[in-house]
C-alpha cells in the first residue's frame, strides 16, 4: 500500500508534462518574420538639360549588388507621361546612359526651370519600385548665385515619415500636406503641380493657385485615392511650385516624399517562417523532470507502475511520426508533387545524372554532356540516382527527383530510432535518439557542409542518404558483434551507405575498425574461440561489404589518379560555430548522468547495459576522429576539407548527450518524462537564434521553409524561369557544345549553376558541369571560365584561373568545340560583339541574356591537324596540360604528352619534359591568334557521329595523320581503326587511324572487370548463405557423406 501511495506523484507529473508539451506544440507552430537578404538595389540618377539639342541627358547607375530590372525613365508634366525611354536593366555596379528629347522649354523667360524625371524599376522577384529625379535648368542665371525665395516641404499632416494610404482597389485614401514658407516682402501666387504614382489620383481637381503671404507660411492639403495599386510598398510622390516674381524671374521649387500603401502586413516581402517552441516551455518541462529525478533519489520513490509496454510503443510511434511530420511540414513536402524543375543550389546538375543513367541503362557510363565527356559515376556515389532513374521510368522525373532529394532528411527520425532499437537500447534511449533528428536537420550554422536540410536542398542529396543509412548500419554491426551472429542485414545497410557517400563511409569504417581492434584484444585475453569472436563477425561482414561494392570501389581506387582534387579548408571558429543545443545540453546531460551514476553505485545497482556502453564508445571514438580530421585532415590528404567533418562532430556530441540523459531518466524510472524533456529541448533549441558571426542576419531565423518552397516550386515559379526554357529551345539540336559566363544574374533562374541542367533540358552538351572531381575536363573548363566571365568560383585545387581575358578565352572556346555561348555580363557581351569569330544569334529576357554563335561552320569534334604535333614526356599530366593552356601562344600547336612507360606514336621523336617547359617559355607573350585560326591549322572530319553513350564514329581518308578529338582523355576509352589513343593538350584525345572507319568508345579496363567479378562472388556467397541456391544443402550433404565414408574406412 505504501508503494502504491508514492506512485501517484509520478503519474501526475507525467500527465502534466504531456499536457504542457501538447499545448505548447499546438499554439506555436509558426509566426511571420522577414526573410533576411544581403542583396540590395541602389539606384542613382544624374541628369541635365542640353539646351542646344533640346535633350535631357541622363545616366542611371546601380551601386547595389542586386539586379534592377525593367528600368524606364519618363519625363512628366501635369501628371501625364510625355516621353518614355527604352527599357533596360542594371546589374550591381552597372551604369547606363541615354537622351530624351523634350519640347518643354519653349519659354525663354529668365529664371529656373524643373523637369521631373520619373524612374521605374523592378527587383529580381518582380516587385516594383520607383523614384523621382530632377532636371534643373537655368536661363540667364548663375546656378551658384541663384536662390529661391520660397522653401517647401511635402509630408503627412501628422508629421509621420510616410504618407499612409490604406490598401484597397478602389477606396484607400490619404492626405498630403504641402507647406511653403516665403522669405521675401511680397505675396506670391504659385501654381502647384503634384506628381503621383500611377494608380494614385487626386480627389477632385488640384487648386490652380496657391497664395503664399509675404514672410509667411502657407499650407495646402489635398486628398489622394488609391485607384489601382494592390500591392503594399512605398511609392515616391512630389510637388512643384511654379511662379514668377515681381522682377520677372521665373522660379520652380520642388519637394518630394514617399507615399506608403499599407495593409498591416506586407505580404509581398514577408515569408512564413517556423517558430521554435518557447524556451520557457522547455524550462518548465525540464523543471518537472528534475523534480521527479530528485524525488526519486532523495526519497527513494519506486518506478511508476501501471504503464504497459504497448503504451510506450505508442509513445515511440508518436515521437517518430511527429518528428517526421514536423520535418515534412517545414520542408513543404506537399510541393514535391508539382511537376516542376528543382534548381536550387547545385541541384540543376543532378537532373542530368538521373536522365543519362535512365537513357543508357548503365550505372557507370561515358557522359558527353559535361566537361567534354567524362566517366559518370566512376568517382561519384550512384545509389540515390539508381533509385531515381528506376522510379523515373514509372513516374514523372521532376516528382521522383524531389521526393528522393529529401528522402534522406525525411527518414532521419526513423533512422535515429532504428539505431537504438536494432542495438536493443533500453527505454527511453531510442525515442530520445529520434528527437535528435530535429536539431540535426534544422541546424542553420552552415548551409553546405552536409547532413542538414540546407545542405540537402543545396544539392548534397547522396550525403543525406548515406547518413540515414549510417545510423542503423553502425548499430546493426555492433549488435552482430555482441550476438556473435553474422547478418546480411548489416551487409546491405553498410553497402548502401558506401554506395551513397564517401565521408560517412569513412567515419563508419573507422569507428567499426577501432571497435574490432578492441574486441580482438579483449577476446584474445579471454581466450574466446575464433568462431565465437565478435571481431570475427565484423571482419566477415566487412569483407562481404567490400565484395558487394567492389564493382564500384575497386576501379575508383585503381583509377584515382585520373580524378581531380577539389575543395579548400574553411575558416571555422569551433566554439562560435557550435549549434546552441550542444553546450548546455551536452554539459547538462553529463551532469545528470553523473548524478544518476553516483546514486546507482550507492545502491549497488548496475543499469548501464553493454549496448549503451558500446554505442557511447562508438560515438566518443567518432568524435575524437572527427576532431582529429577537422584540424589535421588537410595535412594528411588535401581533399579532407575540415567542413566535411563538422556534421560528425555535432552529431557525436548530440548522441553522447542523448545517451547520457536517457541513462539518467532510465535509472530514475522516469522514461516518459525524460522523452518529453528531450523532445522539448530539441524543439526549443533546434537552430541558432543568437546570430552567426559570419552572417548574423541570416542565421537569426530558420530558412528551411523558404529554401524548400523555392526549390520545389521549381524554375517555372522563378521570375525569369521561362527565359531558361526559351534558351533551351533555341539551342536544341544545334551542333557543338554550349558554354556560358558565370554571373550572379543567373540566380534569377533559381541558381547560378542552372545551365548545368542544359543536357537534361535540351539534350545539349555544355563545357561546364557538376561533380567536378570526376572529370579531367573540369581543369580547362574552369580555366576558360575565368577568361570569359567577370569572376570564377568552385574551381579545382590545381587550377589558377586567369582574370577576364576574352582575347584568349574566345580562341580556347573554339578549340574546345564550343559553338554557342550565352553571355549575361555586359562586359562579356561586348567582348563577343567586338570579336569577328562570333555573332549575335538571339536575345532573351529583355536583352539580359544574349546568345552568340561561332562563325566556324563545322562543329565536328574531330579535326585533322595539318602539321606534325610534338611529343613530350610529362611528369604530371594535369599540371602540364594546364601550363600549356595558360600560354595562349601555344594554342596552335597541341602537344602529345606521355607518362612514364607510354609508347610514343610510330615515327615520332619523344622530347624531354625540360624541352616542353622551354617550348612554353618561348610561347610566353605571344599574342592570341585571330578569328579563323582553327581552320588555318586544321581541317574538319565531317562524318563524325556522337552517340548517347559517348562513343564517336567517323570516316576519314587521312590515314596515319593526327586526328584530334575534342573529348576528355580517360584510360578506359578504347579505339577501333587505330593502334591506340594518346593524351594531347588540353587533356583531349588524339589518334592516328590505320583504317578509314574509326570508333572511340568507353570500354572496361582490368580494374572494372576484376571489380565486377568480385561483386558476382559476393552475390554468390550471399545466395548460398541465405539458402537461395541449393549449393549449400548439396555441399553440406556431400561433406557429411564423405565424412561417414572416411570414418567407416578408417574403422
Amino acid at each position: 500500500m505504501e508503494n502504491q501511495k508514492y506512485s501517484n506523484p509520478f503519474k501526475i507529473g507525467h500527465v502534466i508534462l504531456a499536457l504542457i508539451f501538447t499545448v505548447a506544440t499546438l499554439f506555436s507552430p509558426f509566426n511571420y518574420c522577414v526573410a533576411a537578404s544581403s542583396s540590395t538595389i541602389a539606384i542613382n540618377v544624374k541628369a541635365y538639360y542640353d539646351a542646344e539639342d533640346g535633350d535631357v541627358v541622363w545616366s542611371v547607375s546601380n551601386s547595389g549588388d542586386a539586379l534592377a530590372d525593367r528600368i524606364s525613365l519618363s519625363l512628366k508634366a501635369d501628371n501625364s507621361d510625355i516621353i518614355v525611354s527604352e527599357t533596360f536593366f542594371l546589374d550591381g555596379g552597372d551604369e547606363y546612359s541615354g537622351r530624351l528629347h523634350t519640347p518643354f522649354l519653349k519659354e525663354n523667360k529668365r529664371g529656373k526651370y524643373i523637369l521631373p524625371l520619373y524612374v521605374k524599376y523592378e527587383d529580381g522577384l518582380g516587385n516594383a519600385y520607383s523614384t523621382i529625379a530632377w532636371v534643373r535648368h537655368w536661363i540667364d542665371e548663375d546656378p551658384k548665385a541663384f536662390s529661391e525665395p520660397v522653401q517647401t516641404s511635402l509630408a503627412a499632416p501628422d508629421e509621420h515619415e510616410f504618407i499612409v494610404v490604406e490598401k484597397g482597389v478602389p477606396g484607400g485614401k490619404g492626405t498630403i500636406s504641402l507647406m511653403a514658407m516665403s522669405f521675401i516682402d511680397e505675396d506670391i501666387i504659385a501654381h502647384p503641380r503634384f506628381l503621383l504614382p500611377s494608380g494614385i489620383e487626386l480627389e477632385g481637381d488640384a487648386p490652380r493657385e496657391f497664395k503664399i503671404p509675404a514672410q509667411g507660411i502657407s499650407h495646402l492639403e489635398v486628398t489622394v485615392t488609391n485607384q489601382a495599386i494592390n500591392k503594399s510598398g512605398a511609392y515616391p510622390v512630389a510637388a512643384i511650385l511654379e511662379f514668377t516674381d515681381s522682377s520677372g524671374v521665373r522660379h520652380s521649387v520642388d519637394s518630394s516624399t514617399y507615399l506608403r500603401i499599407e495593409s498591416g502586413v506586407d505580404d509581398a516581402h514577408l515569408v512564413r517562417m517556423p517558430q521554435k517552441m518557447p524556451v520557457s516551455v522547455f524550462y518548465i518541462v525540464f523543471s518537472i523532470w528534475a523534480l521527479l529525478f530528485i524525488l526519486r533519489w532523495r526519497r527513494g520513490y519506486p518506478a511508476t507502475r501501471g504503464l504497459p509496454e504497448k503504451f510506450f510503443r505508442w509513445i515511440d510511434f508518436a515521437i517518430v511520426s511527429g518528428c517526421t511530420i514536423y520535418l515534412g511540414w517545414l520542408l513543404n513536402i506537399h510541393l514535391v508533387f508539382l511537376d516542376t524543375l528543382c534548381v536550387g543550389g547545385d541541384t540543376p546538375a543532378h537532373h542530368y545524372l538521373v536522365s543519362h543513367m535512365g537513357r543508357t541503362g548503365k550505372i557507370v557510363s561515358w557522359a558527353p554532356g559535361w566537361w567534354s565527356g567524362f566517366p559518370m559515376f566512376r568517382y561519384y556515389f550512384p545509389l540515390p540516382y539508381i533509385v531515381m532513374a528506376t522510379l523515373s521510368r514509372l513516374f514523372a522525373h521532376n516528382v521522383v527527383f524531389k521526393i528522393c532529394s529529401v528522402a534522406g532528411i525525411m527518414v532521419l527520425p526513423l533512422s535515429f530510432y532504428l539505431s537504438g532499437k536494432i542495438l536493443r537500447l533500453p527505454r527511453p534511449a531510442p525515442a530520445i535518439l529520434a528527437c535528435l533528428s530535429i536539431p540535426i536537420a534544422l541546424d542553420n550554422t552552415h548551409s553546405m557542409w552536409g547532413v542538414n536540410a540546407y545542405s540537402t536542398l543545396a544539392g548534397m542529396i547522396a550525403n543525406s542518404w548515406s547518413f540515414a543509412f549510417m545510423l542503423p548500419a553502425i548499430s546493426s554491426a555492433c549488435r552482430d558483434a555482441l550476438d556473435n551472429h553474422f547478418r546480411w542485414r548489416t551487409v546491405v545497410l553498410l553497402s548502401a551507405m558506401v554506395l551513397s557517400h564517401f565521408f560517412t563511409s569513412m567515419m563508419a569504417a573507422g569507428v567499426l575498425f577501432v571497435l574490432m581492434c578492441v574486441l580482438v584484444i579483449r577476446e584474445s585475453m579471454d581466450s574466446v574461440p575464433l568462431r565465437k569472436c565478435g571481431w570475427f563477425v565484423l571482419f566477415r561482414e566487412g569483407i562481404c561489404v567490400l565484395l558487394i561494392c567492389s564493382w564500384w570501389l575497386l576501379p575508383l581506387v585503381v583509377l584515382r589518379n585520373w580524378s581531380v582534387d577539389f575543395g579548400v579548408p574553411w575558416k571555422i571558429n569551433f566554439f562560435k560555430q557550435l549549434p546552441p543545443t550542444l553546450p548546455p545540453g551536452f554539459a547538462g546531460s553529463l551532469i545528470c548522468s553523473a548524478i544518476a551514476l553516483f546514486f546507482v553505485r550507492r545502491e549497488k545497482q548496475d543499469k548501464v547495459n553493454v549496448e549503451s556502453r558500446i554505442l557511447m564508445f562508438i560515438h566518443v571514438t567518432m568524435l575524437a576522429a572527427a576532431l582529429l580530421l577537422f584540424y589535421g585532415g588537410g595535412f594528411l590528404v588535401e581533399v579532407f576539407v575540415n567542413c566535411r567533418f563538422w556534421p560528425f562532430i555535432t552529431y557525436s556530441l548530440l548522441v553522447i548527450s542523448a545517451l547520457a540523459f536517457s541513462y539518467a531518466s532510465r535509472v530514475a524510472d522516469i522514461p516518459l518524462a525524460g522523452t518529453i524533456a528531450a523532445l522539448s529541448c530539441c524543439a526549443a533549441f533546434a537552430w541558432r537564434t543568437g546570430g552567426n558571426p559570419v552572417n548574423p542576419a541570416w542565421s537569426n531565423e530558420n530558412h528551411v521553409s523558404f529554401w524548400s518552397q523555392a526549390n520545389f516550386r521549381g524554375m517555372e515559379a522563378m521570375p525569369e524561369g521561362y527565359v531558361m526554357y526559351e534558351i533551351a529551345e533555341a539551342v536544341r539540336g544545334t551542333p557543338g557544345r554550349m558554354s556560358n559566363d558565370l554571373h550572379v544574374g543567373n540566380e534569377y533562374f533559381g541558381s547560378s549553376r542552372v545551365f548545368e541542367a542544359m543536357p537534361f533540358l535540351a539534350d545539349k552538351p555544355i563545357l561546364e558541369g557538376g561533380i567536378v572531381n570526376s572529370a579531367l575536363g573540369s581543369l580547362t573548363a574552369y580555366a576558360v571560365q575565368g577568361e570569359v566571365s567577370d569572376s570564377t568560383a568552385g574551381f579545382p585545387l590545381i587550377v589558377k584561373p586567369r582574370s577576364f581575358a576574352p582575347e584568349s578565352g574566345l580562341r580556347h572556346l573554339e578549340f574546345m568545340n564550343v559553338r554557342q555561348f550565352v553571355a549575361r555580363s555586359r562586359r562579356v557581351q561586348e567582348a563577343f560583339m567586338n570579336d569577328e569569330g562570333w555573332q549575335l544569334k538571339d536575345e532573351f529576357g529583355g536583352g539580359k541574356w544574349k546568345l552568340f554563335e561561332s562563325t566556324i561552320e563545322s562543329a565536328s569534334p574531330v579535326r585533322i591537324w595539318n602539321t606534325e604535333l610534338p611529343v613530350y614526356r610529362s611528369e604530371n599530366l594535369q599540371a602540364d596540360l594546364l601550363e600549356w593552356f595558360y600560354e595562349i601562344g601555344a594554342v596552335k600547336t597541341p602537344a602529345i604528352l606521355l607518362s612514364d612507360g607510354d609508347e610514343p606514336p610510330p615515327g615520332t621523336e619523344v622530347k624531354t619534359h625540360e624541352e616542353f617547359v622551354a617550348m612554353l617559355a618561348a610561347a610566353h607573350g605571344n599574342a592570341a591568334p585571330a578569328a579563323g585560326w582553327l581552320d588555318e591549322v586544321s581541317r574538319t572530319c565531317e562524318e563524325a557521329v556522337v552517340s548517347d553513350d559517348g562513343s564517336i564514329r567517323f570516316v576519314t581518308d587521312s590515314i596515319g595523320e593526327p586526328h584530334l578529338i575534342a573529348v576528355s582523355y580517360f584510360p578506359d576509352l578504347r579505339v577501333r581503326g587505330a593502334d591506340r589513343i594518346y593524351f594531347v593538350t588540353p587533356g583531349y584525345l588524339i589518334v592516328f587511324p590505320t583504317q578509314s572507319e574509326v570508333e572511340v568508345y568507353y570500354g572496361k579496363g582490368f580494374a572494372v572487370i576484376a571489380g565486377e567479378a568480385l561483386f558476382l562472388a559476393g552475390l554468390l556467397i550471399m545466395a548460398i548463405s541465405k539458402g537461395v541456391l541449393p549449393f549449400r544443402r548439396v555441399a553440406l550433404s556431400t561433406l557429411k557423406g564423405a565424412y561417414r565414408q572416411t570414418s567407416q574406412s578408417a574403422s
